[in-house]
């Protein structure tokens, strides 16, 4: 029996390991910042909706899109606009420049490169001028990443380089690209790395630039975000005035704990 034929494996696993909504909100409300004044938003992959609950209180016109019974039903339950259908079909189903963010976590890994790099492009189709995207997945350069995360689930395809994302949203059009990691995903290995630098002084490990809470572009004004203590290196190429960002860091020794975020606004109207 495969996967498909067994309704709720995906929810049923994800509150096994402790994947519960209180931990998801003080994760996700990282991102909250770059969709609060959008005023049409979709969740794809969206589980039981907690980035769709926080965007719902605060007043965001935002549905949620899933193909899990369970995790629909869980949503259902607490009143959220949630769609049961395959994101890929609900997606060309929309108009182009018809919503404003896009916001995607821990879904990119679960597809094979032609349907990430479909999910993209479909993406690109769909957003206003001056929209967002988010995405989130398991950072390829994190030692925790590999030991205790991506082969914990059974339905992960995939690692995606911070870098080969970035190739995929430019491919697409995007042009200012940089990439990131969300501070509320610290990995558990951290605390012992800084152990082993503070023992070992004299070696250089690579560690400091990784402490540092925020890798991303600050949002809009509007929703100021601690950038007091900014990590990483901005990487930006101006092209055809179309504008990707993905926040970029380097993540060598303990990096947090595998979430990459990719934002970028596109599409100016010129």
């Amino acid at each position: 029996m495969g996967v498909d034929a067994q309704p709720g494996l995906d929810f049923d696993f994800l509150r096994y390991i402790g994947v519960l909504p209180e931990n998801q909100r003080r994760i996700q409300g990282y991102y909250l910042p770059y969709f609060e004044t959008r005023r049409k938003v979709i969740d794809l992959g969206c589980g039981d909706a907690d980035f769709v609950a926080l965007l719902a209180e605060r007043g965001v016109d935002v549905v949620g899109v899933d193909s899990d019974d369970k995790a629909c039903e869980a949503a259902w339950s607490r009143g959220l606009p949630v769609v049961k259908r395959d994101l890929f079909d609900y997606l060309r189903d929309l108009r182009a420049n018809s919503v404003d963010g896009i916001f995607s976590a821990h879904l990119v890994e679960h597809l094979p490169f032609p349907n990430a790099l479909e999910l993209v492009r479909q993406s690109w189709r769909v957003l206003k001028p001056g929209g967002v995207i988010v995405l989130a997945t398991p950072n390829a350069r994190s030692l925790f990443s590999h030991l205790e995360m991506f082969y914990l689930h059974f339905g992960h395809v995939s690692f995606y380089h911070p870098r080969l994302l970035c190739f995929f949203l430019e491919h697409e059009g995007f042009t200012r690209v940089s990439h990131g990691e969300n501070p509320e995903t610290a990995s558990p290995l951290l605390a012992e790395a800084r152990q082993i630098r503070d023992n070992l002084a004299d070696v250089n490990l690579g560690l400091d630039a990784q402490e540092s809470p925020t890798g991303f572009l600050p949002p809009p004004a509007a929703a100021p975000v601690d950038n007091s203590a900014d990590m990483g290196r901005w990487l930006t190429a101006l092209r055809s005035g179309r504008v990707a960002q993905v926040a970029h860091l380097s993540a060598i020794g303990a990096p947090p704990r595998g979430q990459v975020a990719y934002r970028r606004e596109i599409r100016s109207n010129n």
